[in-house]
């Protein structure tokens, strides 16, 4: 994936963030960023001012993730969090 494509993958993270919460920020990180030529997936670093992990926890597992997936955007699931133990 070249940095471009990456630009336009956090550009629908963010779009779709907003939908829920104005407030939310994202940091997308991928391997063109460690030097890579090119990158397989992009790692979205998801925070909210004054919010606590259980808050960003839910809001982005309940209506982000189901959103995302009916925009045909996320691919597979290859890793869960539990939302009890805020672990994979």
């Amino acid at each position: 994936m070249l940095p471009e494509e990456v630009r336009q993958l956090e550009s629908i993270v963010i779009q779709t963030l907003q939908e829920i919460d104005t407030t939310f920020q994202v940091t997308v990180g991928a391997a063109d960023q460690r030097g890579a030529k090119d990158s397989g997936d992009i790692d979205p670093i998801i925070t909210k001012p004054d919010a606590n992990l259980k808050f960003i926890r839910m809001a982005v597992l309940d209506p982000v993730v189901p959103a995302l997936s009916a925009k045909d955007f996320l691919k597979a699931a290859l890793g869960r969090t539990n939302k009890d133990a805020g672990m994979k």
